[in-house]
């Protein structure tokens, strides 16, 4: 509570005015403070956050038990199960993260390796007792303890990946499923190089299958695989097909002196292709193309349109655009 003596209306005015801008000048200062921890000479990423992270802290206004919940350092949120992502796509497109710059500092001059170390530089790196260790086992059950050495977690992650369609990508499915679940030591040389994968995957679908069970709920891959062999077949039956009937033909392959002969005057009523009558005056050919070069690009697509509803046995309705 703030009690001041008014001595006059001015000063009435000027406190309550102090009031109602008290909360923007606090958010005034908070970026002032912001603005002076960014601009550090001797703070890296690390510390700014902490700095920033400290002062925004500091200026917010919150309950008691709010503040007694931050104290007691107890999680905002809480999951019973964790999850992590592999970036299973191809290696040039991975980001990665580089390291701190004490780290880089402490680094010789020839040494060109500035990232941190992923799931992919562990599981290469794994020791000799994990060599039959998939990637995603390794990801999802293994994790290092205060010694520095691999131990298997009691609740294993459940993991997240790209997850390639096996019909639009069929080449990278393949190299997801072998990354995933073939142990391998360098992913360029036993996978990438000379397309291993392919070979890979055709002789190891059994087993693939199997170890997707336990990150899959309900993997199907032998349906997967039939469907994919069928589009295959339907793609190469397509293409063997005879080409379209006039009467199937796109719109704009009609001209308008088919448009004229389809449309005689003797069978206006009862012609099946016909959703209105013969004009008695049309125009002459000249006169249309002038017409249409002279009309706008929609007004050239509602006349096509009209066009092609006359000329087809096409009984949808007429779509203005």
């Amino acid at each position: 509570m703030s009690i001041q003596i008014i001595h006059d209306d001015y000063s009435c005015a000027a406190f309550v005015a102090k009031c109602a801008r008290r909360s923007n000048r606090g958010i005034s200062d908070l970026q002032c403070r912001i603005l002076e921890a960014m601009e550090h000479p001797e703070f890296d990423i690390t510390e700014i956050t902490r700095h920033i992270s400290v002062d925004i802290f500091n200026s917010i206004e919150m309950s008691a038990q709010e503040a007694a919940w931050y104290l007691l350092r107890e999680p905002m949120a809480k999951s019973s199960i964790a999850t992590v992502y592999i970036p299973t796509v191809h290696p040039a497109e991975r980001q990665r993260i580089r390291k701190t710059l004490s780290a880089l500092n402490a680094m010789d001059d020839d040494y060109s390796d500035i990232c941190k170390e992923n799931w992919f530089d562990k599981y290469e790196k794994r020791p000799a007792y994990l060599g039959k260790v998939t990637f995603a086992q390794f990801v999802a059950k293994y994790c290092k303890n205060n010694k520095g050495e691999y131990i298997e977690r009691k609740e294993a992650k459940v993991i997240r990946y790209r997850n390639y369609e096996m019909v639009e990508h069929f080449n990278d499915y393949r190299r997801e499923m072998v990354l995933l679940h073939i142990p391998f030591r360098s992913e360029d040389k036993d996978i990438l190089a000379d397309n291993k994968f392919v070979q890979l995957f055709e002789d190891n679908k059994d087993v693939i299958s199997e170890r997707r069970k336990d990150f899959e709920s309900s993997p199907d891959i032998h349906n997967t695989l039939e469907l994919c062999g069928k589009m295959c077949r339907d793609e190469t039956e397509n293409e063997e097909e005879p080409l379209r009937s006039d009467d199937q033909a796109p719109f704009e392959a009609f001209s308008y002196q088919q448009l004229l002969s389809e449309l005689r005057p003797d069978d206006n009523a009862s012609h099946e292709k016909l959703c209105a009558k013969l004009r008695e005056n049309p125009i002459d050919t000249e006169q249309f193309h002038q017409l249409m070069r002279s009309a706008n690009q929609e007004q050239k697509e509602l006349l096509m349109h009209l066009m092609y509803h006359l000329q087809t046995l096409d009984r949808s309705p007429f779509q203005f655009f």
